[in-house]
């Protein structure tokens, strides 16, 4: 079965990687793809865009090219019609997927640095928890108790170097950020995935303070990864947005 269900999603995505290779946008291409395939196969409470996110206090993200949002709380800031860009409040970001025609250890750094940009926008426009009215959650992530479910952040390259290339600038650039702060998982779709390898040898798809970045190679790393992303992203509990906190200060209701 599990063989079954890699073949069908490897399928999934041999269309839009034939016609890339034609394509002069692949970049583009390559990106759209990874939306039709996550929207395709994720549960329709999450809803698929492309675009940026904003936070209160006014910072917005570079143009992203997937973010996985919950569908049934978060009201949209800006959208796009012609081009399908929205502007999305981060509270309800559920998570982002960074996709690159390849990676190598020269380009890591780049996107580390696109991570961090978005690891360190705050949730922080919710109704106020000591509300009888407001149910709350709270999660055990990263080694961490965190009032709001945080932002998992991935990346997807359909090519890449070497895991003997990539892994050892995994553990230097990235495993040195605090594990809530980290790329938390890499979908490499020609050799595996790279993850969070624990002391006993298994491997997570969030880093924690025990963990380090290791691969795994697989001929099913689409599945592996996917697996992986569905089952963090299936625990987010949506949280009613205080959208007035966008509002500033001058408006009152």
């Amino acid at each position: 079965m599990m063989q079954m269900a890699a073949k069908q999603l490897d399928l999934s995505l041999q269309t839009a990687r034939l016609a890339i290779e034609h394509n002069q946008s692949s970049g583009q291409a390559l990106e759209a793809a990874i939306r039709v395939f996550l929207r395709k196969h994720l549960p329709a409470s999450l809803g698929i865009t492309q675009g940026q996110i904003v936070d209160v206090a006014g910072n917005v993200s570079k143009q992203l090219d997937v973010i996985v949002y919950d569908t049934q709380s978060t009201p949209m800031l800006f959208t796009s019609e012609e081009q399908g860009h929205q502007l999305v409040p981060i509270e309800g970001v559920i998570g982002i997927v960074e996709v690159k025609t390849s990676v190598s250890a020269s380009t890591l750094p780049g996107i580390i640095e696109n991570m961090q940009s978005i690891k360190t926008m705050e949730k922080t426009a919710y109704h106020r928890r000591n509300s009888p009215q407001v149910i709350s959650s709270t999660y055990n992530m990263f080694g961490l108790e965190l009032a709001h479910f945080p932002i998992i952040y991935s990346l997807f390259a359909f090519e890449s170097s070497t895991f003997e290339n990539l892994v050892p600038e995994f553990r230097t650039l990235n495993d040195a950020f605090p594990p809530h702060q980290r790329i938390d998982n890499t979908c490499l779709l020609n050799q595996g995935v790279i993850a969070n390898g624990t002391p006993e040898g298994k491997l997570d798809a969030i880093p924690n303070p025990s963990t380090r970045s290791l691969a795994l190679e697989t001929d099913h790393a689409l599945l592996t990864w996917y697996i992986m992303i569905q089952r963090l992203y299936s625990q987010a509990t949506p949280e009613p947005i205080n959208m007035q906190a966008y509002l500033g200060k001058d408006f009152y209701f």
